[in-house]
Parts: C-alpha cells; structure tokens; sequence
C-alpha cells in the first residue's frame, strides 16, 4: 500500500464511533454509578488498584504495566544504540519503538496534558461538596492558578494499564500474521480489556476517578495506538521490509522518539495556548494570557521540527519500493 494513498482505516473508524457512542450513553449515569461503586466497594480490591511502587507504597495494580514500560523503553535505547551485545536484537527495534511512542504520546501526553486543561474535579472533591460536578466534555471549576492539581479527566492509572494493548497490535497487527500470533493477540487484548475495566472500577470505587474519565481514557488511548501503528509508524511496511532483507529500511536514528519529543513540545505548547484563553475566559490570573504568545511559537517552532524529521521519514517510505 503506497505510503502516500493510505485508504480509510475502518478500524479508526469504528474506535471513534464506538468511543463517541460509549462516552454520550454514559453521560445520564455518571454521577449516579461512581457513587454507587463508592458505596458498594470492595476495600481490598480498590486499595490494591490505588497504590503503586512509584508513590511509595506497596506493589499495585498498575506497576507490573509500569515496569513493563520501563522495560521497553530502556530496551529501545539500548538496542538503538548499535552496540555490540545489542545488534542480537535488532529485531525488535521498530516494536520497541511503538513501545515508546505509545507510553510517552498517550500515557504521558494527552492524559497529563487533559487534566490540567480540562481541571474536572474529583469525586471524594465533589462528593465532599467542595467542587460542582462536572461531565467528561466541560471544563471543571479548577484552574492551574489555583495551585497543584491532579484532575479527574483522564485516569493515569487506566492508561497505564490499558497500554499494554499494543502488545496485542505487535502480535497481531500486522494483516499477514499467522493464525497462532492472530489467536495470542486476540487473548491478551481481551485480558488487557478486562483488566482495564476491573482497573476503571478500582479509581471510581476509591472515588479518585468518576466513570466517564476511564472509559475516555481507555478510547484515547486506543484511538492513538491504532494510528500510530498503521498510520505514524507503519509497524507492518517496516515487518514487510525486515522479512525480505533481515534489515531495516535506513530510517533516522531514534526517530520515534525525537518524534515524540517534537510532540510533546507542541503538546506544552497548545496548553499555553488554552490556558491563557481559559484564564481570559475566566477572569482569573488574567496575567495568564501572556502563556498564549510563547504557546503559538512553541507550535510553530516544534511544528516545522516535526514536519522535517517527518519528511525525511515520509521520503524513505515513499522512495522505496520495498516499502510499498
């Protein structure tokens, strides 16, 4: 498939439509059912879903997915490195790559950048009544002048979990897999799935997340990771490629992640944007809106820098018949 006529991803497609569906039809009972699994909650459980390694406490729900992570993307550079002992497992690179991408894009990008954007208050805040609630689509009563803030929209902890779905895409993405890789990725998205929702049920039952912010959480997440490797990546051109001449196509060094570096600085950059609009909006920190005017050159700045290194990228896939 030439790289510049890529046809409709109807798998794109139906994850945004689904997700559309799923977010409006919850919206009636939102409030209704977080609470309910506040009061009908299972201590245990919750407790184990809350805590995590990684803010002092015991071993949770999510670090096994965390470590995991931590794992690809050390493994990413290493094997990126062309050192001696890392040539063994050439391989694996532009899969460690989707690794990295997908865990600093989704993970660290849209949710941390969602929640100080969106300001959505907690539950045990609102339920407390000291904030009003709000749905998955408004902006909440926080504002970053208020001071620290780790809001509601979306769920770190069901990112983090469900991230371990583009092991499932690794297995089985590629259209040309075999039946057994097909069958293994069709199983270990399920459990990741079902893991994912018994994790969404923890954050609510603890009263950290209402309902909406992990089913938002679980169709970003999702939606991104099928664009990246069909789309970004092209993870199946690249397998193509590998199969034929045990090599990769002459792609720049590390270029996944200097991708994701251009973005994530676009990513800051959209968030001066909004935040100097809100605080306009708001009429609090008005001072607020200079953040608009280094917001659009870091945009514009980051933009060309991802526009290069991603033309060098686009002119290999498109020069090269072996990747068509």
């Amino acid at each position: 498939m030439p790289f510049l006529k890529k046809q409709v991803s109807w798998g794109l497609v139906l994850l945004i439509s689904l997700s559309a569906v799923l977010l409006i039809a919850i919206v009636p009972v939102d409030y209704e059912w977080t609470v309910w699994l506040y009061e009908n909650r299972w201590p245990r459980f919750a407790e184990f879903m809350r805590r995590t390694l990684f803010e002092g406490s015991y071993f949770g729900g999510s670090d096994f997915a965390i470590l995991f992570q931590i794992f690809a993307v050390c493994a990413y550079f290493y094997v990126g490195s062309g050192k001696k002992g890392a040539k063994r497992f050439v391989q694996w690179h532009p899969m460690l790559g989707y690794l990295l991408v997908c865990a600093l894009v989704t993970g660290l990008g849209a949710v941390h950048s969602s929640k100080w954007l969106m300001g959505r208050a907690r539950p045990h805040i609102v339920l407390k009544d000291e904030l009003p609630f709000t749905h998955w689509y408004e902006f909440g009563p926080h504002f970053v002048s208020d001071g620290a803030f780790f809001g509601s929209f979306l769920s770190g902890h069901t990112a983090v979990v469900f991230l371990l779905m583009a092991v499932a895409y690794l297995l089985a993405g590629h259209p040309q897999s075999a039946w057994k890789y097909k069958t293994m990725g069709g199983l270990w998205g399920g459990l990741v799935i079902i893991y994912t929702i018994l994790m969404a049920i923890g954050r609510s039952m603890t009263r950290h997340h209402w309902l909406s912010d992990s089913l938002a959480t679980i169709g970003v997440s999702w939606i991104v990771m099928h664009f990246l490797y069909f789309q970004i990546l092209h993870i199946p051109e690249q397998i193509d490629y590998w199969n034929r001449h045990r090599k990769w196509p002459p792609l720049p060094k590390f270029w996944e992640f200097r991708l994701c570096f251009h973005a994530l600085m676009i990513i800051l950059g959209l968030m001066g944007m909004v935040i100097g609009l809100r605080s306009l909006w708001l009429q609090k920190a008005p001072w607020l809106i200079i953040l608009i005017f280094p917001g659009i050159a870091a945009v514009y700045h980051w933009g060309k820098q991802i526009f290069a290194l991603y033309g060098q990228v686009k002119k290999v896939f498109t020069f090269n018949p072996d990747l068509q």
